[in-house]
Order: structure tokens, then C-alpha cells, then sequence
């Protein structure tokens, strides 16, 4: 009886080993996540002088409350972008082409220089941004490509010397003191 109850039980899984199925899968898959990003359409603008001759503006007070001695190089820089901003704007200008600066204590009523703040004197060419487009619009596409193109260049030739150059200097600037 112990054998025929070891057949049973072999022959018992045998059936049930026929009765199941085997099963295999295999998926393939590739992950691609879509590209977000914002572009905007680059404009391009025409400049109109507004005057051909070189323009002096009034000297603009800046830092009235500050020492000069407590001036920073930075102080320098936004008081020249200050008064630029200020020479613009009395003209009615966007911007002041070829710009350039010369900054001392501020001279008072009297004539005398004085130990707060500094005038800064701005020379340079008024002009408004006109006929604005965006690039590459059809009727402006073929005289764009011709002086844009080269911008673009210059523009990575620059960013190649500045980046590889040490010291660079926008302008040569003379400082004096007395």
C-alpha cells in the first residue's frame, strides 16, 4: 500500500506539473522624456539718432549723502549708469551710443569741490530704438541675415577672448587724485 501511495503521490504531481502552464515574458523599453523648454523669438531693432553731433550732458550729482572716501568701484559704476540713465531720458533717447564718462567731486554752487558725492559728466550720441521686427520676418530677412550673421560671430569671438583673457579692460581710465 506505501508504494501505491508513493505512485499516487508521484503520478498526482506529475498531472499537476502537465496542468500548469509555463510562463515567460520579456518587455523592451525605451525612456524618452520629452524635451520642455521657452524660446523666444529674437527681435531686432533699427537705431535713429537723435543727434549726429556729440552731446555733453549736465553733471549728475551722485551720492550726495556718501564720503568720497567711502565711494566703492561699484559705487563708480552705478553712478555712471545713473546719470547715463538720466542723459537718455532728457532727450527722450533709449539709449546713449558711444558713452563716456568722466566723474569728480562734486563741484558746488560756490565753484568748490566738496568731500560728498561726485559729478558725473556723460558724452555721447542720442538714440531711439525704432522699427522694431522679430528675425527672420520675410520682409526684412534678407538685409537681417546680412549684419546679423557677423554680430553673432563678433559676438562669440568676444566671449571666447573674454573668457580666455586675464585683465581685461572695457576702457582705458585714468584715476587722480590730489
Amino acid at each position: 500500500m506505501r508504494k501505491t501511495l508513493l505512485i499516487g503521490i508521484a503520478l498526482g504531481f506529475s498531472v499537476m506539473g502537465f496542468a500548469q502552464k509555463v510562463q515567460f515574458e520579456q518587455a523592451q523599453s525605451r525612456i524618452m522624456e520629452p524635451i520642455q523648454d521657452v524660446f523666444v523669438r529674437p527681435m531686432v531693432a533699427e537705431m535713429k539718432m537723435l543727434s549726429t553731433e556729440l552731446k555733453v550732458y549736465m553733471a549728475s550729482w551722485q551720492f550726495q549723502e556718501k564720503k568720497i572716501t567711502d565711494l566703492t568701484w561699484q559705487d563708480l559704476r552705478d553712478a555712471k549708469a545713473n546719470a547715463a540713465f538720466h542723459a537718455a531720458i532728457s532727450d527722450g533717447a533709449d539709449v546713449i551710443v558711444g558713452a563716456t564718462y568722466y566723474v569728480r567731486n562734486h563741484i558746488d554752487a560756490k565753484g568748490k569741490a566738496t568731500d560728498y558725492g561726485v559729478d558725473v559728466i556723460v558724452r555721447g550720441y542720442p538714440a531711439k530704438y525704432v522699427n522694431w521686427h522679430p528675425l527672420g520676418d520675410s520682409k526684412y530677412s534678407a538685409s537681417d541675415e546680412k549684419w546679423v550673421n557677423q554680430l553673432i560671430e563678433a559676438k562669440k569671438a568676444r566671449t571666447w577672448h573674454n573668457n580666455n583673457a586675464e585683465n581685461q579692460a572695457d576702457a582705458i581710465e585714468n584715476y587722480t587724485k590730489n
